[in-house]
């Protein structure tokens, strides 16, 4: 908001959309491009405000769910105690999680081994809402092999229209932790 009344101090005459993701990776990437693609259909510029409110339902509907195997940033932030993230990661067991529609981290599932936790992911997106058509971001963090089994899962069980792979970079990576797999659809 402080960008937007920065902008507008300079350029009072701007139309300024601001959207609350909610979210991170893939589900921001979905929301740009969905922004790009109701622009350009808008070729004479007198759709500001139904862009808007488009671009705001389709926000409503965007998901995450990752998944972590790497614990520290949960411990440090109070998220998790010391003790039960130790006794995961000596178990193997990765913890499954979603974005809730207010933007908090909610843990939904542990899964032990990545055969187990790939499957909870896709169970998850199913349950979610209509995966039919959408199209899948997958955000991983030093672990391309996983993405790959990853999105061959979700293209096995869900109808979903296309799947992306792409690195986490940033604060992505910070909160994703080595191995982490982070899914916006």
């Amino acid at each position: 908001m402080k960008g937007r009344e920065l902008a507008l101090e300079e350029a009072p005459e701007k139309e300024i959309c601001v959207i609350d993701a909610k979210s991170t990776a893939g589900v921001l990437v979905l929301l740009i491009r969905k922004a790009r693609e109701l622009m350009e259909a808008d070729a004479l510029g007198k759709g500001f405000d139904r862009i808007c409110t488009e671009l705001r339902t389709y926000q409503a509907a965007l998901r995450t769910c990752f998944t972590l195997e790497n614990f520290d940033n949960l411990i440090k932030n109070g998220r998790m105690r010391p003790l039960v993230g130790t006794l995961l990661h000596t178990l193997g067991i990765h913890v499954v999680a979603i974005g809730t529609a207010e933007g908090k981290i909610q843990v939904v599932d542990k899964a032990r081994g990545e055969a187990k936790t790939r499957k909870a992911l896709t169970s998850i997106m199913r349950k979610s809402k209509d995966c039919t058509g959408v199209q899948v971001l997958i955000h991983h963090c030093e672990n391309l092999a996983g993405a790959v089994k990853l999105k061959e899962q979700i293209l096995r069980d869900l109808p979903v229209k296309s799947v992306e792979i792409v690195s986490c970079r940033g604060l992505n990576s910070f909160y994703a932790m080595e191995k982490g797999l982070i899914v916006g659809y």
